[in-house]
């Protein structure tokens, strides 16, 4: 057995090498296909990752409880098998009748847990929605005062409070933001046209200070 840290969490998880391979592979799969988006959605889909891992587990329980059962029960020199094997089934349930409703009751749990989450989850990600929506916004009425040469912050027009979870809109964060795009869709333009961007040892040449963007004169959509 090893027990190990899990990178999401930060929970200690104790699991056999080969368990803690499945464990991993199960969870990344799940979230991989709810593709979350920001720590609150990963979460969320690290929690149903691992309740449906509970599942699968209550499962394997069961089908290894009537397992055990056919070997205790039945008899190998029985003359009709398949009566004999019905038999062992219903004697396996009458001794372990109340490990199988414990187990019940612990995959009814799970089930809950898991019908509570995907609410949660599409709540989260209906607000990552709103806060996008209200992020390009906000980006271009600074890229309007920046053209104007007004100085604006985006944080009259969008409180913290009026935003999902709190989101706090930053100009300095939005500047930022847009000059990186900037630097980046030049990068693109020079891909595109077949330009080799391998970075080389070569003396640098003097860095251009940058315009600022009330020189800008046309104002571009967020991406």
């Amino acid at each position: 057995m090893n027990a190990f840290r899990h990178g999401l969490t930060g929970q200690i998880v104790i699991h056999t090498p080969e368990d803690r391979a499945a464990f991993q592979q199960h969870c990344d799969a799940i979230r991989e296909a709810l593709a979350p988006v920001g720590a609150l959605e990963t979460d969320l889909a690290q929690a149903i990752a691992e309740d449906r891992w509970r599942l699968n587990r209550a499962r394997a329980l069961e089908n290894a409880i009537f397992t055990l059962g056919l070997q205790e029960h039945s008899d190998p020199n029985a003359a009709h098998p398949e009566v004999d094997a019905a038999f062992a089934q219903g004697r396996t349930w009458i001794a372990q009748a109340k490990n199988l409703q414990l187990l019940t009751t612990y995959e009814q749990r799970i089930r809950r847990s898991v019908e509570r989450t995907w609410p949660s989850l599409g709540i989260a990600r209906r607000a990552q929605s709103r806060h996008r929506a209200s992020r390009n916004r906000s980006r271009l009425l600074v890229q309007l005062a920046e053209y104007e040469g007004n100085n604006y912050d985006p944080a009259d027009d969008f409180p913290p409070e009026s935003q999902p979870l709190g989101f706090v809109f930053s100009r300095s964060k939005i500047l930022r933001e847009i000059e990186r795009d900037s630097r980046l869709s030049r990068a693109r333009a020079l891909e595109s046209r077949g330009e080799n961007l391998t970075i080389v040892n070569r003396p640098r040449a003097p860095r251009e200070r940058t315009k600022p963007l009330s020189a800008v004169a046309s104002i571009t959509p967020g991406v």
